[in-house]
């Protein structure tokens, strides 16, 4: 029991290093753009802190250097806190060779999941939860279409099984079996998409792909 709470424990950690990242990497290209402007002397320090604090609250649209920077960011913090821990990075994440098998696997998963997601679309939830669903799918990443295919399609992904399916997952592994594991993982990572809808089928996506990573 000891080691699942420890575990759970930094899984709160690495959550909350994510987080701040975010938040860290979002505050960049406002914070500079309104400095810039004081020192060009377009506005004074006071209107340099209104601009910043409005600045802050909108964010910069989610653009590439954004995201690239708070996933960079969120790798060099956990990897500093397993150091510290005196643990390998690339071992926590198990990188290794996929064999054919597992990529049938994940293919026939993933059109698995598909009628999966459109169960869950076929659930009557309240109008609000759907407007929030649709308000999440028409956000688009600023830098246009290429951009946005580099950034959903690759970047995150990509960082997300790096997170979830490999940091999460081997410290959850730590403190108790396979169940255990994929399914904090799987949950962590439906909850952080903070949308009802997309998390119910995130977690199961999670949960599938942690299945492979099993294999």
């Amino acid at each position: 029991m000891a080691k699942k709470l420890d575990a759970i424990l930094y899984v709160c950690l690495y959550v909350a290093i994510y987080f701040f990242s975010n938040f860290i990497a979002g505050s960049i290209v406002p914070i500079f753009e309104t400095l810039r402007l004081v020192v060009v002397g377009e506005i004074g320090w006071k209107a340099f802190f209104e601009r910043l604090s409005i600045a802050l609250e909108i964010g910069s649209g989610g653009n590439i250097f954004e995201i690239i920077s708070a996933m960079a960011l969120a790798l060099l913090l956990i990897w500093f806190v397993l150091l510290i821990r005196r643990r390998r990075f690339f071992g926590a994440i198990k990188t290794k060779g996929l064999c054919f098998r597992e990529v049938a696997s994940a293919i026939l998963i993933a059109f698995g999941l598909q009628a999966v997601a459109a169960l869950v679309m076929k659930i009557p939830f309240p109008t609000v939860l759907f407007d929030a669903y649709s308000q999440n799918l028409n956000y688009g990443y600023s830098g246009g279409v290429a951009i946005g295919i580099l950034t959903v399609g690759l970047l995150v992904p990509f960082f997300e099984e790096i997170l979830f399916r490999g940091i999460i997952y081997d410290e959850l592994s730590r403190g108790g079996g396979f169940w255990f594991s994929n399914f904090f993982q799987s949950l962590v990572f439906g909850l952080l998409h903070f949308d009802v809808i997309q998390g119910i089928y995130a977690f199961f996506i999670g949960f599938a792909l942690g299945a492979v990573m099993k294999m």
